[in-house]
């Protein structure tokens, strides 16, 4: 028993040392996998080192204090200072109070994340932080990731800036602009461009251009856009018609462009439109405008070679067809005869029976005498009294046999009407080339003149020539008596040439009365506006030329009148601006007319200017001060006066007292100071 027992223990113990063998051997093997689990940690801890401190701008772990409990090398070495157990709005910020959105309000739990953008850490950079809830060292922590995402954020709000900006001035342009594809349709399309067309964006993006162009234009617009389908062009403009909703025909100035890909493949097309329907409209009423205008300049310009009282040509043709006659007999080494008549005690005529009776034999004259000439002479009324015959290819003989034909005539005919009857006799002279030395055609006038003299002398009623002259020298008289003579007849002439121009004038203004009376104020006080322009420029000292021109500008500068349209002119309410801007164009439209009249030259300033002001803010050209030609700041004063003492629909005459007042407040204004004293001076003489 006891051997068997000790065997037994024995048995035990060393089961006991194999078990504490195995257990120091599964030790060891605990301890070596202890020992590379270590290495592996501590390799591990390096690789997850290596991660964070890869991380753009680093991570950090903090509590829910706002601690720093860890953070990557690289973003300490960033700040460039210590940041474990500092807050982190003191390190990001430099804040002394927790941010008013901190995220550790949220108490982001373990496993959850949130991610924030923070805008003006790290010197004004902006961050996407994301923050995950985890355990850290056994306390609650968060993780927070940045990421700089400052230049996309500065792209995206560049580009959503320019996409609004885009969009903005797309909506709000003042014309119209739109998107189209490549088969007309519209895509998009802004508020102008429905205005203009009258369908709204819905209604017209289930149309295309072809639905609304008009007929006409869709042609050469659908030729524009296959041009630059092909490459032809890179873009058009043309002038076009759309078809308003409600029907009506809407002008517009059409662009349109192609928009490719980089590789050439077109895209859409982007076009803009511009309303130019009023600037249609009144292009083609100005060009109807202008077609009446060159109908009256015609009129005009026949007038300013007829005598209006006779139906004769007047003595501005006569001058032309004197020189044109005598150049061309000259030439060929043809006669060229010329007749001068007077009638004898005309002024008694007048005086006795009146200036309408007067008139009327002076045009039952002109008919016997045009009666009584060949085809191929030519007559005019040389002036109040006195007429001239031209008679090309004859002789002095051949004209002198004509003017005893028409005394023989004239000497049957009764003049006058039922009530009075009276005889008419003339004096006529007769000149002619190559007889008498002519060299020009005023030699034709300073002989005739001499001859009517002489034939006055001798009683009237006579036909002489240059033969019945003192000495029957003609032109070879004394040259001392010769150049007297001559300046007498030039004198004549030139008394002759002024009044022909205001016979015209004259002849104009009632030619429009007769063909569209407008303005009830045309022609009205004329008078008075041309007797003050005459005195202010007779007191200012201007020559006689001058003087001239003023007066026959006072005749005319409301000419243009004629072509404003009538409820303009008689409109009985306050002018708007357009109506006002319409008032303005009437000193070009009198220039208009009055400039195929070559003698009128001298008064186109004076009537184009008359509005202008001396401050400079008149029309039509702003003229300022002394650039303003002083015959239309004369013309300007009288006609001024003459509208603020005379009634208008809108208001009462002005006394003369307070137009005087008015006219001197407005001194440096509207009116030459020196004008205007000098118009008050005359204005109380001429009372």
């Amino acid at each position: 028993m006891g051997e068997s027992n000790i065997m037994s223990e024995n048995s035990k113990y060393l089961e006991e040392i194999l078990s504490l063998k195995n257990k120091i051997k599964d030790l060891k093997k605990l301890e070596s996998k202890l020992e590379k689990s270590q290495e592996s940690f501590k390799g591990l801890y390096e690789f997850n080192k290596t991660i964070i401190n890869a991380i753009p701008f680093g991570m950090d772990i903090i509590d829910n204090e706002g601690n720093i409990l860890f953070i990557s090398q690289n973003l300490e070495t960033l700040l460039g200072k210590k940041a474990i157990g500092k807050k982190c709005w003191e390190l990001y910020k430099d804040n002394r109070q927790q941010c008013p959105s901190c995220i550790l309000k949220k108490r982001i739990k373990i496993g959850t994340t949130n991610i924030v953008i923070s805008n003006g850490c790290l010197g004004g950079k902006i961050f996407q932080i994301t923050h995950t809830g985890l355990v850290y060292k056994d306390k609650k922590a968060i993780l927070k990731v940045f990421e700089d995402i400052t230049s996309s954020k500065n792209a995206e709000m560049a580009l959503f800036e320019s996409e609004e900006t885009f969009r903005v001035a797309f909506e709000s342009a003042g014309i119209g602009m739109g998107i189209a594809a490549l088969d007309g349709s519209w895509l998009k399309v802004n508020s102008s461009f429905c205005k203009i067309v009258g369908y709204s964006q819905k209604e017209l993006l289930f149309l295309g251009f072809q639905d609304v162009t008009h007929p006409k234009d869709l042609g050469s617009d659908v030729d524009y856009v296959e041009r630059m389908l092909k490459g032809e062009i890179p873009y058009y403009v043309m002038q076009k018609r759309y078809i308003h909703k409600q029907g009506n025909i809407i002008w517009v100035f059409l662009n349109v462009s192609l928009v490719k890909k980089d590789n050439g493949e077109p895209l859409y097309f982007v076009f803009q439109i511009q309303n130019i329907t009023k600037q249609h409209h009144t292009k083609e009423r100005q060009d109807e405008l202008n077609k009446e205008l060159r109908k009256l300049n015609k009129v005009f310009k026949k007038l300013s070679l007829v005598d209006p009282n006779t139906g004769l040509y007047n003595y501005r043709y006569f001058v032309d067809v004197l020189e044109i006659e005598l150049h061309r007999a000259i030439r060929y080494s043809q006669s060229l005869a010329v007749a001068m008549l007077d009638i004898d005690g005309f002024k008694a005529l007048n005086d006795a029976y009146g200036n309408q009776f007067g008139d009327m034999l002076l045009r039952q004259l002109s008919y016997q005498i045009k009666k009584t000439l060949r085809r191929y002479d030519v007559v005019f009324r040389y002036g109040g009294d006195e007429f001239v015959i031209v008679s090309p290819g004859s002789t002095r003989l051949d004209v002198m046999h004509l003017m005893k034909r028409l005394f023989d005539n004239l000497s049957e005919y009764k003049f006058g009407n039922k009530d009075n009857i009276v005889s008419m006799k003339l004096t006529a002279a007769i000149v002619s080339y190559p007889e008498d030395k002519i060299l020009k055609g005023v030699d034709f006038i300073c002989i005739a003149d001499k001859v009517i003299i002489k034939a006055k002398e001798d009683g009237g009623n006579k036909i002489y020539s240059s033969k019945e002259l003192d000495n029957n020298k003609g032109l070879n008289n004394k040259i001392k008596t010769a150049e007297n003579d001559i300046q007498i007849v030039k004198n004549k002439v030139c008394n002759l040439n002024n009044r022909s121009n205001q016979i015209i004038a004259e002849a104009i203004l009632g030619f429009t009365k007769t063909v569209n009376v407008k303005d009830k104020d045309i022609g009205q006080n004329k008078d008075k506006i041309v007797k003050y322009s005459i005195k202010i420029a007779q007191f200012l000292g201007l020559s006689k030329k001058q003087i001239e021109s003023v007066k026959l500008a006072a005749v005319l500068y409301d000419l243009g009148k004629i072509g404003i349209d009538k409820n303009i002119l008689l409109k009985e309410s306050t002018l708007t601006e357009k109506e006002f801007n319409k008032i303005k164009e009437h000193p070009v439209i009198a220039v208009d007319i009055i400039k195929l009249i070559s003698s009128f030259n001298d008064i186109i300033p004076i009537v184009l200017h008359h509005h202008e002001r001396w401050d400079g803010c008149g029309y039509p050209s702003g003229l300022k001060g002394k650039e303003i030609p002083i015959g239309a700041r004369i013309l300007g004063i009288a006609d001024s006066f003459q509208a603020l003492i005379s009634a208008r629909p809108y208001r009462k005459a002005y006394t003369e007292d307070d137009a005087i007042k008015i006219i001197k407040d407005d001194v440096g204004l509207k009116f030459d100071s020196k004008i205007a004293k000098v118009f008050v001076s005359v204005l109380a003489k001429v009372q």
